[in-house]
């Protein structure tokens, strides 16, 4: 009875021990390139109403969805970006102000909305061609 109750013990540590591992493994947190394939690259935006453009650049660093902001007041790095059902989402911080954009892509162009402590405007933009 012994033997039985380790060699239980044993198989079900091992699964567990399985399962831990693959879900912790690095490759399920890297996404495959097919995933970005419609957002990866630059992109010139503009808010309505705006008169200067801004740049987003979408990239993969070590299979991890990373993103660029430049605008006038400088540069940033995009953080909570996220890229789902054609519509990325992220948010920048320039100066002290917070900016949450959401668009959707639609082959090489984009629209949607930026958030901002003033309210909200619409945004459209192209991709640019490599």
């Amino acid at each position: 009875m012994t033997t039985k109750r380790f060699k239980l013990w044993t198989m079900l540590l091992t699964g567990l021990t399985i399962m831990l591992l693959t879900a912790l493994s690095p490759a399920q947190t890297k996404a495959p390139v097919q995933k970005y394939e419609a957002l990866l690259g630059t992109w010139e935006a503009q808010a309505e109403g705006m008169s200067y453009t801004f740049i987003f650049e979408f990239f993969l660093e070590d299979g991890v969805l990373k993103g660029k902001y430049t605008g006038s007041s400088g540069t940033s790095k995009m953080e909570n970006l996220t890229f789902e059902n054609s519509t990325v989402k992220f948010t920048v911080t320039v100066n002290t102000m917070t900016l949450d954009y959401t668009a959707v892509i639609d082959g090489d162009n984009l629209s949607g909305q930026v958030t901002l402590q003033y309210g909200q405007a619409d945004i459209t933009g192209k991709k640019q061609k490599k």
